[in-house]
């Protein structure tokens, strides 16, 4: 999906078990944590935001977090612009998007 997008190749990072970090590499500015889950509420959502917020810190790199519900389409949680509004943990300043508008929002950090 995401080279059929952004003509990308990703590979997983098969270290981030042992070594910690993000479940993608290949998408230029991006830490990309990937979910795939029957069901998730507000608490799940959180808990990837933060995980997907410390390994980008730590990789001095964007947060997203692609995730995708049974029988419901890929979306990306992704930091509100006005980082000032909201402290950095909080899902009030998630925007919790169509993950084509993300691919919309890579192909313009990649020009």
């Amino acid at each position: 999906m995401i080279h059929d997008h952004l003509g990308l190749e990703v590979t997983r990072n098969l270290d981030q078990t042992r070594d910690g970090g993000y479940d993608l590499l290949g998408i230029p500015g991006w830490a990309v944590e990937v979910k795939r889950y029957k069901t998730a509420g507000r608490s799940e959502r959180r808990e990837w935001w933060q995980q997907s917020l410390a390994q980008a810190r730590d990789a001095g790199l964007l947060p997203v977090v692609i995730y995708r519900l049974d029988r419901q389409p890929w979306r990306a949680m992704v930091a509100w612009q006005d980082k000032d509004l909201f402290p950095d943990g909080d899902l009030r300043g998630v925007a919790d998007i169509d993950v084509e508008l993300w691919f919309a929002l890579v192909r313009e950090t990649l020009n």
